[in-house]
């Protein structure tokens, strides 16, 4: 049951997961830099902070159509 759980959270935030490992994989400076660091520790606590990504991505959608 907690796996089915975990599968439905991932997939009803996925967009945010795309987001943090996006930003991870590819940053918008050196590998060494403060938004790295940053992004590193989101993705640490990647369980939290997709779901807050998701929801700014979900919200700009709504605004924009």
């Amino acid at each position: 049951m907690k796996k089915i759980l975990l599968i439905i959270w991932v997939l009803m935030w996925s967009p945010g997961y795309i987001l943090m490992y996006w930003r991870y994989f590819f940053p918008d400076k050196g590998r060494f830099s403060a938004s790295q660091v940053q992004n590193t520790r989101h993705l640490k606590r990647k369980h939290l902070f997709a779901p807050i990504y998701a929801l700014g991505i979900y919200f700009l959608i709504l605004v924009f159509f």
